[in-house]
């Protein structure tokens, strides 16, 4: 096998529950001696062992496993945490192969765009935000945050009216 770059990989296995996802992960982290990262909204909980397809403690011997079975019953984890949680292991262990294994496209999608700001947009300028969108459609919507933001504009999709409709809340909350 050739050496491997100092620069980390990373290998994304995604989909749903019991589709392999971990079986092929262990193979992966085996082969190019890497670690697991979990990217399960479900499996961080101490407490959902059914229904999940967790690694078995098996799976778990060889490859070190990092964000399974960290949050105790009835606590709060949210996708910011998450994204934390991750940060900091990879600036910690510098890991050169890290494969991420899971079914959350939601923590997926955070790591890869990264997150709002913590804005919070009164109801009622979200009721005009989405007056304006009503009148005038989301390519206007588009065109109204390229003209504030270009780099913010480059960062979004045309079609992905959430995103739009949320940067926009939180540019008029910003004013």
């Amino acid at each position: 096998m050739a050496e491997l770059s100092k620069t980390p990989n990373y290998f994304f296995v995604l989909g749903p529950t019991c589709t392999g996802k971990t079986s092929l992960a262990v193979r992966l982290a085996k082969e190019l001696k890497g670690i697991i990262l979990n990217c399960d909204s479900v499996q961080v909980y101490k407490s959902t062992d059914i229904g999940t397809a967790k690694p078995s403690e098996e799976e778990q011997l060889d490859i070190p496993h990092y964000l399974f079975d960290i949050v105790d019953e009835g606590e709060k984890y949210t996708v910011a945490q998450f994204v934390q949680d991750v940060t900091g292991l990879l600036e910690d262990f510098k890991p050169p192969q890290v494969i991420f294994c899971g079914g959350s496209g939601f923590y997926v999608q955070a790591l890869e765009k990264g997150l709002y700001p913590d804005v919070k947009p009164s109801q009622k300028l979200k009721e005009k935000v989405d007056e304006w969108i009503d009148k005038k459609g989301y390519e206007a919507v588009y065109q109204w945050i390229k003209e504030r933001d270009p780099e913010c504009a480059k960062a979004l999709s045309p079609n992905d009216h959430y995103r739009l409709r949320r940067s926009m809340q939180i540019m008029m909350a910003q004013k």
